[in-house]
């Protein structure tokens, strides 16, 4: 029993490792953290939806807007202010799925992506065409 209660304790075995040196500098760093917003509004809102359901809901001040996947709600809302100086009241995002299409005999998908449905104050409108 007294072979197991022997500790070794050498300081040769642990190592001193060095520190990790980032291979990215901070300035990359910072270009990396940016977001969508630090873009021009265009690469937000990439065009207007213009469907059946969409120009129903023009009526009632609601304007789709097919935008990039990696946006969110408030990029959205300040990209539509930039464009087309208008504040939006409420900005609603939805993705598109994608779907299985035939046509001529030649199955394939569509693409996918997001939508985004943008209200305004009632007296407000878009000119989207």
């Amino acid at each position: 029993m007294a072979i197991f209660d022997t500790k070794k304790d050498n300081k040769e075995d642990k190592k001193e490792t060095p520190e990790k040196v980032d291979s990215v500098g901070n300035k990359e760093r910072d270009l990396l953290k940016k977001s969508l917003s630090s873009f021009d509004p265009s690469s937000i809102l990439l065009k207007a939806r213009i469907t059946e359901k969409a120009a129903a809901s023009s009526e009632h001040n609601a304007y789709v807007f097919e935008i990039n996947p990696r946006a969110n709600k408030k990029e959205v809302s300040d990209a539509v202010e930039k464009i087309y100086n208008k504040k939006p009241v409420k900005v609603r995002i939805s993705p598109i799925f994608s779907k299985k299409v035939t046509r001529r005999g030649v199955t394939g998908k569509t693409s996918r992506g997001k939508k985004a449905y943008v209200y305004l104050k009632s007296g407000d409108s878009i000119s989207i065409m």
